[in-house]
Parts: structure tokens; C-alpha cells; sequence
């Protein structure tokens, strides 16, 4: 499995963030993935939890660009790592960037691959 193919799944779950729905961003989630996010102190680790996370964030009309991006493939399992920069906006509508940054986690369940680890952190210069 060529890396390219890991580092594509990045723009379904980008699509998935910038369509506004949770539950679309939540069903590229294993059922028993691993969410640690970047605007929640609460660590997220069911589908339901997973779903509200994003449907909060949403609210905030984000979106996502990658920055660097470093894919590995090890048979069934693959991985994204680097920094992206989501922009979101205020309750006024002014938007704000933060750079962060990100790992993913892939299972390949039935020719699908499922995020089952999520972690992204605000860059420490941002804190």
C-alpha cells in the first residue's frame, strides 16, 4: 500500500470537518477509537462522545489545511503525522487560526480504513 494512499485519507476527514456534520466526521472513527483533541480537556473514547466533540466544534464552521504530513503504512495500519492549521471563528464571525499538531491512526477493518487514534495539540507557542 503506497503512502499516498494513507495521506489522501487526511482530505476525506478534512471534507468530513468542512460538510458540518458530526456524524459524518464521527463514521471515519473506529467504534472503539481514541479521540484526544485539540480544544477539550476530556479525552474522547466512544462514538457518541466523539460525535458531540465535533458537532461542538462545528459550530465554529472550521477547516483544516495540512501543512507537513509524514504517512507510514505497516500492512493494516497507517499512520499521519505533521502539523495542519485549522482556521474557526468567533462568536462575531471573525476567524482565527490554530496551528497544531497531529497524529492519525488507521485500522484496515473490511477494505476500509477507520481512524483508531486521534491525537492533536495546539503548537507550544500558542499556548
Amino acid at each position: 500500500m503506497p503512502t499516498e494512499k494513507i495521506a489522501a485519507l487526511l482530505d476525506d476527514w478534512g471534507a468530513a470537518l468542512a460538510s458540518g456534520d458530526p456524524a459524518r466526521i464521527a463514521d471515519l472513527y473506529a467504534p472503539d477509537a481514541v479521540l484526544l483533541p485539540t480544544a477539550s480537556y476530556q479525552i474522547r473514547l466512544e462514538p457518541g462522545q466523539i460525535r458531540r466533540y465535533f458537532r461542538d466544534i462545528m459550530q465554529r464552521n472550521p477547516s483544516a489545511r495540512f501543512m507537513e504530513v509524514h504517512s507510514r503504512v505497516f500492512e493494516t495500519v497507517g499512520i499521519n503525522s505533521g502539523i495542519y492549521t485549522f482556521t474557526m471563528h468567533r462568536d462575531d464571525g471573525t476567524p482565527f487560526d490554530l496551528v497544531c499538531r497531529f497524529t492519525f491512526v488507521y485500522l484496515l477493518f473490511d477494505e476500509v480504513w477507520k481512524i483508531i487514534e486521534h491525537h492533536s495539540s495546539i503548537m507550544p507557542d500558542q499556548v
